[in-house]
């Protein structure tokens, strides 16, 4: 399994937990489904952000290398 998805799974779960003591705490009326719900969002968007700031990582050392084969970046 790659990185990213053992930190989303681990994000979720923490969310899962967090969220279904919540709604316990507030007496929902379903509390286990609202937990799924929420951790569920906040995995989705954990998984973006880190394929994004991989995205991201890998953009940078590829504008950084064309930079380096053109003689345009000076080190």
């Amino acid at each position: 399994m790659s990185k990213y998805v053992k930190y989303a799974v681990v994000i979720g779960i923490i969310a899962f937990v967090l969220a279904l003591v919540l709604f316990l705490t507030i007496d929902s009326p379903y509390p286990y489904l609202g937990g799924l719900v929420v951790a569920f969002i906040i995995f989705e968007i954990s998984f973006f952000h880190l394929f994004g700031k991989e995205r991201q990582k890998i953009n940078c050392k590829m504008t950084l290398g064309t930079f380096k084969q053109t003689g345009a970046f000076q080190e």
